[in-house]
């Protein structure tokens, strides 16, 4: 009986695909092969010598089954000197720079790690970093560019250029207007690692003369008082981006957290009518019926790339109306935790406090922590273990005086290392794992893996580990609900009136299907729309219909 082209065919051990045969390599085989192939060529094997023809398994095979990271390694498990494969070392080093030069004369210029990727040059561009230090200094090797930066170069560049902003300015820059300037020196994230401080301390050490800013310092009051000084100076409304440019020193997000509301949603309360642009509201109504039709083709509920370049909203259009897909689900009566696939890696979404999560678990793992009235910090970063470490964990639990640290590993799958992103990830998870258990704090810390989730529940899985009696809950994400459809619509009308400042309009639609998504989901019930609710009461809306006003 013949194979057909592409089938797999497993006999005793032995793997036949389209003709060829691959040997099941077993951890002494491999060991004996390289210690053969030493024997044979008088050096140890390269990275692009692993082949079939030299008698050894592929390269990435071979750090799989013996399990190491370095090649280095596997060497040293085979006692083997390394004199030989340094000279030819040395020899790559040439070579590679011999290529990148032919690159430059191909290309007519250096290529970008980008342009690496696309064109599948070889080799890699990581390789001139591993073997140079870094890529720039392999082109400066390559008589390529001038003479690279030394760190102490770098810093002062970079402070200057802070300097620089701040004069421009007059005032301390935000983090936001100092990462998008074009730099010469080290990015904010670099400068803050090579000289041990954080951003807001490194304003106050080198621009003294400006006042740093923080949002901890900041309140509801100083704000309101701020923009109600510039809208008089300028006699009327500006849009965000005009203040900003006048010197305004707030993002966008200190509204919301510190006050409660939008940007326009301020205007309004000090008594302006918000500046609209030209840009037409979409109306809720043709934004969930396009959701609910996408959700039907897609028989469940669709990501947020998916609503990007189909003709309808954009993503970010519908988390500025909505705030998160979950609560469109919850408008649209979708059972969100049946018809979402997939692991949620990636996804933003909120927990009961408002706070942002970057994937489903890390939302429901943060509600278990609300729910047992523990008290925890977001993205702590691991320079309380190691200097200069821009790493972080998922949460810091602060519990009777002690610090417990947790991180959710949702992509850890070393059994499915089939792509790059993946085994970068386990990669990373391994690293500081060993980093932690090395520095001898990994007592305080907590890896949860997708395995954990499925065998056990948050209370098996913290109780041990906080040393604290928890409530015993499922690891299935439940929405606390009120029952709004007893609720008379008066009574629905105080329940959002709350997140209003002004008593003739309605909060904005964001704010109130992430605060009171049920009650605005029994108002849509009753009312067919959110605007007929504010008519029947003689009210209005952020947004009436045929009224541009583009919500910031």
């Amino acid at each position: 009986m013949g194979l057909g082209r592409g089938k797999n065919i497993k006999i005793e051990g032995v793997c036949l695909l389209m003709g060829n045969q691959h040997k099941e390599w077993t951890k002494e085989e491999i060991i004996k092969a390289i210690q053969d192939f030493y024997s044979k060529n008088g050096k140890t094997p390269r990275s692009n010598e692993f082949l079939g023809k030299n008698g050894l398994p592929s390269y990435a095979h071979t750090l799989k089954i013996l399990n190491y990271r370095f090649i280095e390694d596997v060497f040293s498990l085979c006692n083997l000197e390394r004199t030989e494969a340094d000279v030819a070392n040395k020899i790559d080093k040439q070579w590679g720079l011999n290529k990148l030069i032919e690159h430059f004369n191909t290309y007519n210029k250096i290529p970008t790690r980008e342009e690496f990727k696309k064109y599948n040059l070889t080799p890699a561009h990581g390789w001139y970093g591993k073997n140079f230090g870094s890529y720039e200094n392999a082109c400066f090797e390559a008589g390529l560019v001038d003479k690279p930066l030394t760190e102490k170069e770098r810093i002062s560049i970079a402070l200057d250029e802070l300097e620089i902003l701040a004069d421009k300015l007059n005032r301390c820059p935000t983090v936001f207007e100092y990462e998008n300037i074009k730099h010469k020196g080290y990015q904010r994230r670099d400068l803050e690692k090579h000289i041990n401080m954080k951003y807001n301390d490194i304003c106050k050490k080198y621009i003294p003369k400006y006042q740093v800013n923080s949002n901890k310092d900041i309140s509801k009051e100083t704000i309101l008082k701020d923009m109600s000084d510039m809208l008089i100076n300028n006699g009327g409304a500006m849009t965000y981006d005009d203040m900003k440019d006048k010197g305004l020193p707030y993002s966008q997000s200190i509204f919301d957290s510190k006050c409660n509301m939008l940007f326009n949603e301020i205007i309004l309360h000090l008594g302006y009518t918000p500046i609209g642009t030209t840009t037409s509201v979409r109306e809720e109504e043709t934004m969930l019926n396009d959701f609910n039709n996408l959700f039907i083709k897609l028989k469940r509920v669709p990501y947020t790339r998916d609503l990007d370049g189909i003709g309808i909203a954009s993503s970010s259009t519908y988390l500025s109306h909505f705030g998160s897909v979950e609560n469109i689900c919850k408008l649209l009566n979708i059972d969100y935790t049946k018809y979402y696939k997939g692991t949620g890696a990636g996804k933003i979404c909120f927990d009961k406090n408002g706070g942002k999560c970057r994937s489903f678990m890390e939302c429901v793992i943060s509600n278990y922590y609300i729910d047992n009235g523990l008290i925890f910090d977001k993205e702590t970063s691991y320079d309380e273990f190691f200097v200069k470490d821009t790493r972080r964990f998922d949460w810091k639990l602060s519990i009777n005086g002690n610090n417990f640290y947790v991180e959710y590993c949702g992509m850890y799958y070393p059994n499915k290392m089939n792509s790059d992103m993946n085994i970068a990830y386990v990669k990373k998870i391994n690293s500081k794992i060993k980093d932690l258990k090395d520095s001898g704090n990994y007592d305080k810390c907590l890896f949860i893996f997708p395995d954990d989730i499925k065998t056990k529940t948050l209370k098996e899985i913290f109780e041990p580990f906080l040393g604290i009696e928890l409530l015993d809950i499922t690891n299935t994400y439940k929405i606390n609900t009120v029952e709004y459809f007893t609720k008379t619509s008066e009574e629905l009308l105080d329940i959002i009136m709350k997140y209003s400042t002004n008593t003739n309009i309605l909060p904005s639609t964001s704010i109130i299907s992430s605060k009171e998504g049920g009650a605005y989901n029994e108002i849509r019930k009753r009312f067919k729309t959110y605007n007929n609710f504010a008519l029947h009461f003689g009210m209005t809306t952020m947004c009436p219909p045929n009224r541009k006003l583009f919500l910031m």
